[in-house]
């Protein structure tokens, strides 16, 4: 009787043994495969990579996402990186502060939130007029310089005064007959987007009207590329 305790007491201390070997093991294989590097594509990643992707058919896809989307992501931890798709370009956090390399981004030229229509946002060439002020040398929207006062290409987009490019410039977009109670664009309200017709005196897209949208560089709504603003009456006189 006292052999057969013996050799079950044998056992267990083998059995225990076995299993702490197990786990010394698997936690020994599991830091490993926690330090190994990881290739896609390949199989000997660079020294210098924790991750490498190769591959000559296909790219790397980070997160998409526009700009709204993008400011409200926590804390983002520095290196954090996004392709913003308010601007087109790939953007990521440094310091105090989201930063991208497409400094001849076209797009970035445009204020943020800017619904472009499908020729893309406007060339911009400039040029300088009779008075020496810097001009755009088209209009907002328009593919070419007017060779003509009836040249289509040159017409640009169909901008209601004081409104933001939100898509409704386009002249592809939408209607509605209900007037706009904020000037705030893409707030979620049924006429983002779209053109406003208004048969009633004012005749404005906004209730109460503003008048005061475009003015200056910095103008609540100015649609123009940065540095540019619509100009005053007294200037294009100037240019006549």
């Amino acid at each position: 009787m006292k052999q057969v305790q013996s050799n079950k007491r044998h056992y267990l201390l083998n059995a225990t043994s076995k299993i702490l070997l197990n786990l010394f093991i698997l936690s020994f294989l599991g830091l490993e495969t926690a330090n190994a590097q990881v290739g896609i594509g390949t199989t000997s990643p660079d020294a210098s990579a924790q991750l490498e992707l190769q591959s000559t058919a296909k790219g790397f896809l980070p997160p998409r996402m526009d700009t709204d989307a993008r400011n409200n992501i926590n804390s983002p931890a520095e290196g954090l990186m996004i392709y913003n798709t308010s601007v087109k370009c790939l953007q990521w956090w440094v310091g105090n502060a989201w930063h991208d390399g497409c400094g001849d981004n076209p797009y970035l030229d445009y204020p943020d939130g800017t619904v472009f229509c499908a020729s893309g946002p406007t060339e911009l060439v400039e040029v300088t007029g009779a008075g020496g002020r810097v001009w755009m040398d088209r209009n907002l929207g328009a593919s070419q310089v007017a060779t003509s006062s009836t040249d289509a290409a040159a017409y640009g987009d169909l901008y209601q005064w004081g409104r933001a490019a939100d898509g409704h410039q386009c002249r592809t977009s939408g209607t509605t007959a209900t007037n706009a109670t904020t000037a705030v664009p893409n707030a979620g309200n049924s006429w983002d987007g779209v053109f406003i017709t208004e048969s009633s005196s004012p005749l404005d897209w906004l209730t109460p009207q503003d008048n005061n949208l475009w003015q200056g560089v910095n103008g609540t709504n100015n649609p123009c590329p940065a540095g540019f603003r619509l100009p005053t009456e007294t200037e294009w006189n100037t240019e006549r």
